[in-house]
């Protein structure tokens, strides 16, 4: 829709009553491209944030932090460890709600290879299968510091393998 596709979608609602906007919002299938930050003026932006009416893309996410006053300097190199080190609860659930679709768009990304060991470990308890958990492992530069945590054979393997972890007897030993 005209809505999803342009980032002047804020304009569209400014001299309109914020309740008939929001029931209007409800009706459409939004998914936002674009998110703007429009707080100060018609403030579509907060309703379309808290429903989850928007992509999950790099750039909507920097909008994101940037209205709420936190760093973007990580998003493009370590975008989930980012995330999930915040309070933005709703974006977290947001996140987790689409966890499969966001590790294929955004944590595969070219620039997106500091993932942090424990945010990636965290995905094993997800619904993300092994062979993603091993894409990410090579995908990152990330020195791992042990691997106890871990149960599954092959993840510790390819750990191993890539030499992306730190070679000590403990780690060793649990291989």
């Amino acid at each position: 829709t005209y809505i999803n596709d342009n980032n002047n979608y804020s304009e569209l609602f400014e001299n309109i009553d914020q309740t008939r906007v929001r029931e209007l919002l409800d009706l459409l299938d939004l998914n936002v491209q674009s998110l703007i930050d429009d707080s100060n003026a018609a403030d579509t932006y907060s309703y379309i944030y808290e429903n989850n009416m928007y992509a999950l893309t790099l750039d909507n996410i920097k909008v994101i932090f940037k209205h709420n006053d936190l760093p973007v300097v990580n998003l493009d190199s370590a975008i989930y460890t980012s995330i999930e080190e915040t309070e933005l609860n709703e974006l977290q659930g947001y996140v987790h709600q689409e966890l499969p679709t966001f590790v294929d768009n955004l944590m595969f990304a070219p620039g997106n290879i500091y993932e942090s060991s424990d945010t990636i470990v965290s995905l094993m308890d997800e619904d993300i299968q092994t062979s993603d958990i091993i894409k990410l492992i090579k995908h990152n530069d990330t020195l791992w510091d042990d691997c106890k945590d871990i149960t599954d054979k092959d993840v510790v393997s390819t750990l191993f393998a890539e030499n992306k972890i730190k070679m000590t007897f403990k780690n060793v030993k649990h291989y």
